[in-house]
C-alpha cells in the first residue's frame, strides 16, 4: 500500500506534508554535510537545542517524529539529522508563510574568506538563508543550490541571472570566471534581500 505523504498527526495544529519534508531534509543534511567536508560548517546548535528540547516536552512533535521516520525508513539519531529535521518540519508543515518566518531557525549568509575577491573566492562556498553558492574552481564552476524556495523567489532571481539549471545535479550553474563571479555577487546581494 502507498504511503500516505501527509503525517497522521499534526504539529502546532498543522498538518505535515511528509514528502516535502524529506525533500527538504535530504537538501538541508546535504548542505551540512558539504559545509562541514569544505571546512566552513554552519552553526545549526540552535535547531539541534530546540529538537531536545521539543522531544522532552511535546507530545505532538514526537508523534510527528515518528511519522516522519516511518516515512523516511530510518529514525532522525545525529546532530546533523536533527537540524535537519527542524527546518523541514517548519517548512513542510501547512501553516501560514508568516508563522513559518518567525518559527524558522535563522541562517545568515556566511563564507570565511573574503567571497568578493575573485582569486579569495576559489574553493568558497557562501551560505544563506535556503541556497549556497559554490565557487568551484576544481571543476570551474560556480554553482548555486537552492534549499528551501517555498514562494519561488530564490529561483526566480537565479534564472534572472542567467544560471543555467542541471537535472543531473539539481543545481543552477555558471563557469567560474570573472564576469560569472560579478554575477554571483549581484546574485547574492538580491537573494539577501529575499531572505530578509
Amino acid at each position: 500500500m502507498a504511503r500516505s505523504q501527509w503525517s497522521e498527526h499534526k504539529w502546532n495544529g498543522s498538518e505535515i506534508n511528509l514528502t516535502r519534508a524529506l525533500e527538504v531534509f535530504d537538501r538541508l543534511y546535504y548542505l551540512y554535510q558539504s559545509a562541514e567536508e569544505a571546512n566552513t560548517p554552519i552553526d545549526y546548535s540552535a535547531a539541534v537545542e530546540e529538537f531536545d528540547k521539543l522531544m522532552h516536552s511535546d507530545a505532538d512533535f514526537q508523534e510527528v517524529y515518528v511519522d516522519f521516520g516511518n516515512f523516511r525508513g530510518d529514525m532522525v539519531i545525529s546532530d546533523r539529522e536533527a537540524a535537519a529535521f527542524m527546518g523541514a518540519l517548519k517548512e513542510a508543515a501547512d501553516m501560514p508563510q508568516e508563522v513559518k518566518q518567525a518559527a524558522a531557525v535563522e541562517i545568515r549568509t556566511s563564507c570565511p574568506v573574503d567571497y568578493t575577491d575573485y582569486e579569495q573566492a576559489a574553493g568558497q562556498t557562501v551560505t544563506g538563508d535556503g541556497w549556497t553558492v559554490d565557487f568551484d574552481s576544481n571543476i570551474n564552476k560556480t554553482i548555486v543550490t537552492i534549499i528551501s524556495d517555498p514562494t519561488g523567489q530564490i529561483k526566480k532571481a537565479v534564472t534572472d541571472a542567467g544560471f543555467w539549471f542541471s537535472p543531473t545535479f539539481g543545481t543552477y550553474n555558471k563557469k567560474f570566471t570573472r564576469k560569472a563571479h560579478r554575477a554571483a555577487l549581484e546574485l547574492i546581494k538580491t537573494l539577501e534581500g529575499v531572505a530578509a
